[in-house]
């Protein structure tokens, strides 16, 4: 199991009971991406459909009001 996956993995049995069938269930509609620094998430207009896991590193969120 690739690191990011088992990390995920652990934080989410943390939460709840998760058993390897559900888990496997689960990681079919998973992905896993990769971001360079500075790179943005979510650009401004454009609508979130997603949910993310940070492994490593960090993100900050703003908001910009007129």
């Amino acid at each position: 199991m690739q690191k990011e996956m088992h990390s995920l993995l652990l934080y989410l049995r943390s939460l709840s009971p998760l058993t390897d069938e559900n888990w496997s269930l689960l990681q079919s509609a998973l992905s896993i991406r990769t971001y360079q620094k500075n790179e943005f998430l979510l650009k401004e207009g454009e609508v979130c459909n997603e949910l993310f896991f940070i492994v490593e590193g960090y993100c900050k969120s703003f908001c910009h009001l007129d």
